[in-house]
């Protein structure tokens, strides 16, 4: 619990912090705004207009809030199951757009055949008047602003009316056959199932959607586990509380990683992670029979070496290596669209395995670890550009152990975090306060526990004790006379 009840302040505190500033046009990236955003989405459609198209599910002051839908078959039968992958609710959560965008730049990919068998409907941001801002909040029609992901009916209460921007989203989700859900926000590295409203309830299939969170989540080294529970996100009116209830949809909600700087290439690192638990989370929808799945192709023997391209400008990136029957094998390379080094490693079977490292744009590595069946294992590095420690953290097999420990790029350590089985306890950060990391540096005392229930130190009770004594010496003697003494019945 107390585990919990720490991840908890992390998410509150990134919940509740005030709307950021709207980041500099250099750090997104190439989407600079709205309307860059939009562009790209609509080349997306232009480059394959068989298979993909746009739909406006809702306009505001900032523009148009845009689906990218992608059918592999290009037939778009409103009858086909379809997953719906959204971003961006919380305007200021720009990481979550970025991984929305790049898994829909995935799979609009038409030699690709393991998306077929689903629809697809991509929204990166969902309230883009609060992504043109840097704002947590949406703004509804008469200026007012509100949090976007508390407006929706809660589970077992009589539905009501959203504010314009939730009921289009809600109105265009009841469209069509939406099967399953993937609901992306920041900053708490976690994967939860639902629900949010109450620690109590849960969808009538817990233990799968629990095991499938589990998996996705392991494959990346976060944490996982009920909304409401997990980072104590006990809220009403969320998106995926009332995708999971009144479309019968399993809605996972991403919590994706902090980027304290939005223009480094920890971006990347970010938006190649994801696409491991979403590969693993459309074979579950498969092995459910959500997904009808196709005929794969004819097989090559042998081993081919191929090149994926995706992405596009800063974002983007070119893989190569080889494929043995259909699955990557061997070693392989990124780079970056200017032709650095992105990462390199190896994967077994499709898996990665073995050592792996990414890499700066200026050539110095970046994240240094290991992989072991697709999950991180053992050490990782994280360093800064001139070659700085700046993080390091345990896993085993793909859950947080042992301490995290962060470091400013002039060496001062300035967090540390205990992990036990992927949830973490924040022991110190920042150079101040009662507990801070310089403390902790130069003591083997045990951290406290905040949300313990305290008792008084053995020094509270001596003074505590002092106290009273005195008081009662200073107090006058009054000398009470007892009662007399009543006569025993018989």
């Amino acid at each position: 619990m107390r585990f919990y009840l720490a991840v908890s302040q992390i998410a509150w505190a990134i919940a509740l912090a005030a709307p950021a500033a709207a980041q500099p046009a250099s750090s997104r990236d190439p989407f600079h705004d709205v309307a860059s955003l939009n562009a790209r989405l609509r080349q997306l459609q232009a480059a394959h207009p068989t298979t993909t198209r746009i739909v406006t599910v809702a306009t505001v002051a900032a523009g148009d809030v845009l689906a990218l839908e992608v059918d592999p078959t290009g037939a778009f039968v409103a009858t086909t199951p379809s997953l719906l992958v959204q971003g961006g609710i919380h305007g200021n959560e720009w990481i979550s757009t970025e991984v929305v965008l790049r898994l829909a730049e995935l799979t609009v990919d038409p030699d690709d055949p393991s998306w077929r068998g689903l629809t697809y409907r991509f929204i990166p941001a969902i309230n883009v008047d609060g992504f043109a801002h840097g704002s947590r909040k949406a703004v509804d029609v008469d200026g007012t602003q509100y949090d976007a992901n508390r407006e929706f009916p809660v589970p077992g209460q009589p539905d009501h009316a959203s504010r314009p921007l939730v009921a289009a989203l809600r109105d265009y989700a009841r469209t069509g056959r939406v099967v399953a859900v993937l609901d992306y926000h920041s900053a708490a590295e976690c994967m939860l199932w639902p629900f949010a409203y109450s620690p109590a309830a849960a969808p009538p299939d817990r233990k799968a959607i629990a095991a499938i969170t589990t998996a996705m989540a392991t494959s990346v080294g976060f944490c996982s586990g009920q909304v409401a529970k997990v980072i104590s996100y006990k809220h009403e009116g969320t998106a995926s509380d009332w995708y999971q209830d009144a479309l019968g949809a399993p809605a996972i909600l991403v919590e994706l990683g902090a980027v304290n700087e939005p223009g480094s290439q920890t971006v990347e690192q970010i938006l190649i992670d994801q696409e491991r638990p979403y590969r693993l989370f459309l074979d579950w929808l498969g092995a459910r029979g959500l997904r009808p799945t196709e005929p794969p192709p004819p097989t090559v023997a042998g081993c081919t070496t191929t090149t994926v391209a995706v992405g596009a400008g800063p974002l983007g990136y070119q893989a190569t290596g080889p494929v043995c029957d259909g699955q990557r094998h061997g070693a392989w390379t990124f780079r970056f669209a200017g032709g650095g080094v992105l990462r390199e490693g190896t994967y077994e079977r499709g898996r990665e395995h073995g050592s792996w490292r990414s890499f700066h744009a200026t050539g110095e590595p970046q994240d240094v670890g290991a992989y072991a069946a697709g999950k991180p294992e053992g050490a990782w590095k994280r360093y800064a550009v001139g070659g700085g420690l700046i993080e390091e953290r345990t896993f085993v097999e793909g859950s947080r152990e042992g301490e995290l420990q962060r470091w400013l790029a002039d060496g001062t350590l300035w967090q540390v975090r205990g992990c036990e089985h992927g949830m973490c306890v924040t022991q110190c950060k920042g150079t101040t306060g009662r507990r801070s990391c310089a403390l902790l540096a130069t003591t083997d005392a045990p951290a406290p526990d905040r949300h313990a229930k305290r008792s008084p130190t053995p020094r509270a009770k001596a003074t505590k004790t002092a106290k009273a004594t005195r008081a009662i010496k200073a107090a006058p003697t009054v000398k009470r006379t007892p009662p007399p003494k009543r006569p025993r019945r018989r």
